[in-house]
């Protein structure tokens, strides 16, 4: 109700002046007249003003209190009709007929009950015509996790999620709804004391279609620790009743993480013309549906997708604890050394390799936890803890098998920003007379039409894509299920044309920006003579995250005791302190607003994060590097979750570095990274993190 007297409300504000022409009750719903939307109040009803709206002091089920002013002096019988606007001072609408008056000192109490039509308004006319509009995109993701605790076997725990992804595209060539209203004709033929309007609803060719999948997805692990024998004593600790203690044990565990999706499923009905009409002096509603049948389109169905990892890591190692002497399983703190041996396999398609793969791994390496717990009361009471294993390769093997798929044996696949053409062509040597499709970002790409794409054929592909540097392309063969490519493609020039532009030692070009009192550079830094990358980036990639550098890379050589470092920056530029850091953060609204705004808006880079329409700074999910030098080992991380910036800030008790740090969770954050963490084994300042500049100022 309160929607159509907001409706009427807007007609009175278009149209509340009265018309001496008097509306045919007959000819308002005549298909392709157009009425004009016209409101008739009675005498006494008033629609409440701006103005008079602060007249009223307060307002309950059946009283209205009113001070000294415009809707002061009304009578019994009067009408008053209240649309809200939904603030503090203006929430209750109402449509109230007086039925009885009280004065309380200056202020004056209306008793009302709600109006019926007939007593508020004379006649109306309304009439809507509207373009064909759709609706789309309907997802739910439905996830529970589990854990199954089988001593005598091994822990069982892991997910399983099932995703439909559907959408649902209602359409329609024309739509129009009209109304009609005339107290005086209606109440001429009927006794009706509250008359409903009368109202015609048209829909011209309404369609409605359904598409999509659904995925079933599970992620199960298990495994168990084996001690053997009892606790060694390798010492007493004095005057403490505690000892050292050492247990050999092994343990191992089975990991298993895969997704099925169904063939795109669709349907749907329609187009049909609907009439629905209802006039008081009816009996029933009219309703009429006439068939339309609707273009039909031939729509790319792909088929069953597989994909899939499984790994096996068997450990061998000691806890070196803390315990009660005599009593070492009463309480535990220590850490748990091992070695371990990991063979894996996995099946992934990649622009990288050109063709689906499946992957055998083996590692070998070194790892450590820590723990502290009361294992004597633990069927009673949780008191346990233990850290993640944070585990280092020694030495890691891979041997790809890409024979079991060579539809995909040679691919060309360029994309230009600025005219929204692919060039693609895909090339066989099993299949030259085969066909495959192509999606971008879940869309399927049509060629004229038509979604089934010839091998060896080059193909120049006019699509509109999202403003969006990464985008989700799937190439998949027609007819053979498995064979396809999936990888998230990078437009090298992702960050678009720049208004301003400054260039490193190396040529590298970077666009600027102008936040708060400082130009910033708005790309992370990507000098190649230093830094380090994630393996097998394609030339996009290490565009858009840059390279990951330590702190005393980013230095150039600098003993860090200026404020004003050059480091790694181009000519004229220096690395950032603090200060300049916490300028930023107030030029992207300060720390309530600053996680959100710093970020490169693109979902890819930070799922399910807030994420502002248009970048500036263009933070990206970089993630970070370790090169731990005392293993011979590198280790990558946190890609498409965090991103780390190098600050100038030296800590001068911890020698820690502060740096910046953005997580999807719309968190910007100062952080101290100590040097003594034991987490690094080294030096903080050997961790890769990533670098923007400053300008001189």
């Amino acid at each position: 109700m309160k929607t159509f007297y907001y409706f009427l409300f807007i007609f009175s504000l278009i149209n509340l002046s009265c018309t001496k022409e008097e509306v045919d009750p007959n000819n308002y719903r005549k298909k392709g007249e157009v009425q004009d939307n016209t409101i008739y109040l009675r005498d006494h009803t008033t629609m409440l003003t701006d103005e008079m709206k602060p007249e009223i002091l307060t307002i309950s089920d059946n009283e209205i209190v009113v001070k000294e002013g415009q809707i002061s002096d009304k009578t019994v019988g009067d009408v008053l009709v209240n649309i809200a606007d939904g603030s503090a001072t203006d929430s209750v609408s109402f449509f109230r007929k007086i039925k009885g008056i009280k004065t309380q000192g200056n202020t004056t109490v209306y008793l009302t009950e709600t109006a019926t039509w007939n007593e508020a308004y004379e006649k109306w006319s309304f009439d809507s015509r509207s373009d064909k509009f759709t609706i789309k995109s309907r997802s739910l993701n439905l996830e529970e996790n589990f854990e199954i605790n089988a001593t005598s076997f091994a822990k069982i725990s892991g997910d399983h999620h099932v995703t439909p992804q559907f959408s649902v595209d209602v359409s329609f060539d024309d739509f129009y709804f009209t109304s009609f209203f005339d107290s005086a004709a209606i109440a001429n033929a009927n006794d009706l004391g509250d008359i409903n309007p009368a109202f015609h609803l048209h829909f011209e060719n309404l369609r409605i279609q359904m598409s999509g999948n659904v995925t079933f997805g599970a992620s199960v692990s298990l495994g168990k620790d084996i001690e053997f024998g009892e606790p060694a004593q390798i010492f007493i600790i004095p005057e403490t009743g505690l000892s050292l203690y050492f247990q050999p044990k092994m343990g191992y565990s089975v990991n298993f993480e895969g997704e099925v999706t169904t063939p795109t499923l669709t349907g749907g009905f329609g187009g049909y013309d609907i009439d629905l009409i209802y006039n008081v002096w009816d009996e029933l509603p009219q309703f009429t549906v006439l068939n339309h049948p609707p273009s039909q389109e031939d729509q790319d169905n792909p088929g069953w997708q597989i994909s899939g990892t499984g790994e096996i890591e068997l450990q061998g190692g000691s806890d070196i604890f803390v315990g009660v002497t005599g009593a070492p399983n009463a309480i535990k703190a220590g850490v748990y050394l091992f070695n371990y041996i990991q063979p894996g396999i996995s099946h992934k398609g990649s622009l990288s390799y050109l063709q689906p793969e499946y992957n055998l791994t083996f590692q070998y390496g070194a790892g450590i936890n820590f723990f502290f717990g009361f294992p004597i009361v633990e069927d009673f009471l949780d008191f346990s803890w233990s850290s993640d294993e944070y585990k280092y390769p020694l030495w890691n093997y891979v041997y790809r098998d890409t024979s079991t798929c060579r539809a995909f044996s040679e691919a060309l696949l360029n994309f230009n920003r600025n005219t929204g053409f692919f060039d693609l062509r895909v090339g066989s040597q099993d299949r030259p007379l085969g066909f495959y499709n192509i999606s971008v970002n879940d869309e399927p790409i049509t060629n004229l039409g038509n979604p089934d794409f010839a091998y060896n054929t080059l193909y120049n592909l006019n699509t509109a894509l999202p403003n969006d540097p990464i985008n989700k392309l799937i190439i998949a063969d027609k007819n053979l299920v498995g064979c396809y490519l999936e990888d998230q493609y990078v437009d090298p020039a992702g960050f678009g044309e720049c208004a301003e532009t400054v260039t490193d030692a190396q040529g590298n070009e970077y666009c600027t920006v102008n936040i708060g009192q400082l130009k910033w550079m708005a790309e992370n830094l990507r000098r190649t003579d230093f830094g380090a990358s994630y393996p097998n980036e394609s030339v996009g990639e290490d565009r858009l995250y840059g390279r990951l550098y330590t702190f005393e890379e980013i230095l150039n050589g600098s003993n860090g005791v200026s404020t004003r470092i050059q480091g790694l920056c181009p000519n004229g530029w220096h690395l950032p302190t603090i200060a300049e850091w916490n300028d930023l953060i107030n030029g992207l609204g300060g720390q309530a607003q600053a996680g959100k705004n710093i970020k490169y808006p693109s979902t890819s880079l930070w799922p399910s994060a807030a994420l502002p329409t248009a970048g500036s700074f263009n933070a990206v999910s970089a993630g970070e590097h370790y090169s731990w030098r005392g293993l011979g080992a590198d280790a990558f991380g946190n890609r498409r979750k965090i991103a780390r910036f190098w600050t100038t800030q030296v800590d001068a008790n911890t020698d820690g570095i502060l740096i910046v740090e953005v997580t999807t969770k719309d968190r910007i954050a100062e952080q101290n990274v100590s040097n003594a963490d034991p987490y690094f084994f080294h030096s903080v300042r050997e961790a890769g993190y990533s670098c923007r500049c400053v300008e001189d100022y």
